[in-house]
């Protein structure tokens, strides 16, 4: 299966050049959320996503140095009314950080002469 993903921003942040994609969520979102006080809640906040209403999507921040992928994380699930929303709100922030995270420990195994998986 060939997966799309859809790039939504880049930026430079800790010596790292970040790309920020997207992907459409396929998962059932009803297997995700059990907080409605009432099923009238429950099934219009299902409608909202069924009909685009909100952005049902997983995303993934990659962490590169001179164009080598080095380190990467995601999250799947998310529900906005704008997928730029996780820009504001800190869940991109998050996501960046363990990238980032990521892409220190992968540097430091090369350094060390550990071999490392691409």
């Amino acid at each position: 299966m060939i997966s799309y993903w859809e790039k939504i921003r880049e930026y430079d942040q800790d010596g790292f050049w970040l790309v920020v994609s997207r992907h459409y969520e396929d998962s059932n979102p009803r297997d995700h959320f059990d907080c409605f006080d009432t099923e009238e809640q429950a099934e219009e906040f299902f409608r909202k996503i069924e009909t685009g209403f909100y952005d049902w999507f997983g995303f993934r921040v990659q962490a590169f140095k001179h164009g080598v992928l080095l380190g990467e994380s995601s999250l799947w699930g998310c529900c906005y009314e704008n997928a730029e929303e996780i820009f504001t709100d800190g869940t991109c922030d998050d996501i960046a950080w363990d990238a980032i995270q990521t892409a220190q420990e992968t540097i430091q195994r090369i350094v060390q002469g550990e071999e490392v998986s691409a």
